[in-house]
């Protein structure tokens, strides 16, 4: 099964600081998914990359 079998990417996530250099590729190939980002990653990458949102510990509160 893919990624796709199951229904489209909305939302990409980097669980920590660790796994985000695969991001640009999830990027490319689906381009109107949301990409998330732990706490700081946007300020470690120095922006390279941009992120939709950041993560916290906190829920939203929309």
């Amino acid at each position: 099964m893919t990624v796709l079998a199951v229904g489209p990417v909305e939302h990409i996530g980097s669980p920590n600081k660790l796994h985000h250099p695969v991001l640009s590729a999830w990027k490319a190939r689906r381009p109107e998914a949301s990409i998330h980002a732990p706490q700081g990653l946007a300020r470690k990458t120095k922006g390279w990359f941009r992120f939709d949102a950041e993560l916290d510990d906190e829920p939203d509160r929309k």
